[in-house]
C-alpha cells in the first residue's frame, strides 16, 4: 500500500513539471521577463517549487527539462533522500547530473562521467554558496532587530525614569544613571523599586524619600496611632502579640513615641 503512494506521489509530480513546462514553452507568461516568471510560479506552485527547487529554475531559466531525468531524480530522492540540508542540495545536484546524461542519450551521444560529476559538484557548490548568503542575510536581519529593541527599551526606559523623576521627585540621582550598565532584569528591578517608592509616596505625601538610600526613613508613629493599627488586625493571636510588644516597648519594627511620666 505504502509503495503504491510513493508511485502515485511520483506520477503526480511528473504531471505537473510536464504541465508547467509546456507552459513555459507555449510562451504563456511570455509577456513578463524570466525573473517575473520564476516569481509567478514559485508562488502559483509553492510545494513543488519548494521540493524541486532545482527543476523549477532549469525550466525557467535554461528551458530545460527531461521527463526521463525527473523520474531518476524522484527514484534517488525516495530510495535515499540524504539528511538535512547537505541531503536537500546533494539530491537536487543529482538532477542536473541526470539531466546531462538524458539529454546525451535523447541526442544519441555518450555522456562523459567526468563531465557528469563536475556539474553534480558545481550545482553542490552555488547551491551550498546560496545557502551561507540566506543565512548571513538572515543573521544580520536578527542584529539590525536587536539593536532596534535595545535602543527602544533604552529610550522606554528613560521616558519611565524621567516621568518619575518630575511628577514624584524621586532625586537627581537618576540624571546620573547610564542605564547602558543596567541589563533588562537589573533596570526591570529598577523600576519596580521606583514604583514602590511612588506608591508609598502617594500614601505618605510629606515624606522626602531618596529611592537610592539604601535604607529608607522610617515614619514615626504615635503611641495612639500604633494602637489604633494593632486595633485594626483581625487576626486575635497577632493582634495580641503586637499589644505585648507595645507594653513592653520593644517593638522594633515602629518607633513610638511615648511620654515619660516624671516622678514627684
Amino acid at each position: 500500500m505504502e509503495q503504491q503512494n510513493v508511485e502515485v506521489n511520483k506520477l503526480e509530480a511528473i504531471a505537473l513539471a510536464e504541465q508547467i513546462f509546456q507552459m513555459l514553452k507555449r510562451d504563456v507568461l511570455a509577456e513578463i521577463d524570466i525573473e517575473s516568471q520564476y516569481d509567478f510560479l514559485l508562488k502559483k506552485y509553492p510545494s513543488f517549487s519548494r521540493t524541486f527547487q532545482i527543476v523549477l529554475h532549469k525550466m525557467v531559466f535554461e528551458r530545460r527539462y527531461l521527463t526521463s531525468a525527473f523520474k531518476r531524480f524522484l527514484d534517488k530522492l525516495h530510495s535515499n533522500p540524504g539528511k538535512g540540508m547537505e541531503g536537500f542540495i546533494e539530491r537536487q545536484a543529482d538532477y542536473a547530473k541526470f539531466l546531462y546524461i538524458e539529454e546525451c542519450k535523447l541526442s544519441g551521444r555518450r555522456y562523459d562521467a567526468n563531465i557528469a560529476k563536475k556539474i553534480w559538484e558545481k550545482e553542490c557548490n552555488f547551491m551550498w554558496s546560496e545557502y551561507k548568503k540566506i543565512l548571513e542575510t538572515e543573521k544580520s536581519i536578527t542584529n539590525e532587530f536587536e539593536k532596534e529593541e535595545a535602543k527602544h527599551n533604552k529610550e522606554r526606559k528613560q521616558e519611565l525614569f524621567e516621568f518619575m523623576k518630575k511628577e514624584y521627585e524621586l532625586g537627581v540621582e537618576i540624571d546620573n544613571l547610564d542605564l547602558m550598565d543596567l541589563d533588562d532584569k537589573n533596570a526591570d528591578d529598577l523600576v519596580k523599586m521606583l514604583m514602590t517608592k511612588v506608591e508609598r509616596k502617594a500614601e505618605f505625601p510629606e515624606e522626602k524619600i531618596n529611592p537610592f538610600k539604601e535604607k529608607p526613613k522610617i515614619r514615626v508613629l504615635t503611641e495612639e496611632e500604633e494602637r489604633e493599627r494593632i486595633a485594626s488586625f483581625d487576626d486575635p493571636a497577632t493582634k495580641a502579640f503586637f499589644e505585648r510588644k507595645l507594653n513592653k516597648g520593644t517593638n522594633k519594627k515602629y518607633k513610638i513615641k511615648r511620654k515619660k511620666n516624671k516622678r514627684r
